[in-house]
């Protein structure tokens, strides 16, 4: 699913008890609403056209809107109204234009890093397969892997070795997280763990991970809760449950077949996600 491409409006929630919002009439509180959110739609820095508010208002309207006993909620301005504060509380069509040249940048970089993560999560490998043919037998309990459950055992201890397919998925969720407009986390050991242990351990594709790395920051919900690697692993299970939702569930398919198709769908998002920002 691609980010929600749509702007929004802030608004707290003691709003309703300002003397200026109390004082307003049922009709009047909606219009004022339908204003505020014409120009959050429009980028118009808070300024609605003289037809948009003739449109939209009564003389009556008008009047407990720009002369409210407790100061005004929209001041004439030339071709006009300015709905008062705007710019201290909402976005301007500046702030809105960075943000989506920032999450434009970051589909783009998503793009390029998973072509990388291809070749070198092939190479490791092809590598990998080289190692264990050559790994003599364990010849003691100290040497076997730990259980499915991880039942009376730690988690694999982290390799020495950099690994390209853990580095691009962590910059990755940093960038998804970073264009949601959240200060860009750091990218820790922990992190690091985390994405090889849910391809390792969990064994997911890099391409798996990165399909529900970009859902949940796109998703209403957990984008504002999956915040590091270690809470995309963590919620990993219910992330996928929650996306693949709705999807046919006629037969079973091989973990082949899974993973195609799951990769599949992510190329997918990918295309929508940079049309989206193309035409935004």
């Amino acid at each position: 699913m691609p980010a929600d491409p749509r702007t929004y409006i802030t608004v707290h929630d003691g709003m309703p008890e300002n003397p200026k919002i109390e004082e307003l009439s049922d009709r009047s509180f909606r219009v004022l609403f339908r204003l505020w959110c014409w120009c959050s739609r429009n980028l118009s820095d808070g300024v609605v056209t003289d037809a948009v508010w003739r449109k939209h208002t009564t003389p009556k309207v008008a009047a407990e809107l720009t002369d409210g006993p407790h100061g005004p909620l929209a001041e004439r301005v030339q071709g006009g109204y300015y709905m008062h504060d705007y710019l201290e509380h909402q976005r301007s069509r500046a702030e809105v234009d960075a943000l989506r040249e920032k999450r434009s940048r970051a589909g783009s970089m998503g793009g390029r890093a998973k072509a990388e993560r291809v070749a070198s999560a092939t190479a490791g490998a092809t590598a990998n397969v080289k190692q264990a043919r050559s790994k003599p037998v364990a010849e003691s309990d100290t040497e076997t892997e730990p259980s499915p459950t991880g039942e009376g055992t730690s988690e694999a201890a982290p390799s020495d070795t950099p690994r390209p397919d853990v580095e691009a998925l962590c910059d990755l969720l940093a960038d998804l997280i970073e264009a949601n407009g959240v200060k860009r986390p750091t990218v820790t050991q922990r992190w690091r763990d985390a994405a090889r242990l849910l391809m390792d351990r969990d064994e997911y594709t890099a391409e798996q991970v990165e399909w529900i790395a970009r859902w949940a920051t796109s998703h209403e919900f957990w984008r504002a809760n999956i915040l590091s690697m270690p809470t995309l692993r963590e919620k990993f299970g219910q992330l996928k449950l929650q996306a693949t939702a709705g999807r046919s569930t006629a037969g079973r398919r091989s973990p082949g077949e899974e993973a195609a198709a799951t990769l599949a769908l992510g190329e997918q998002m990918q295309a929508e996600f940079n049309a989206r920002q193309i035409g935004a």
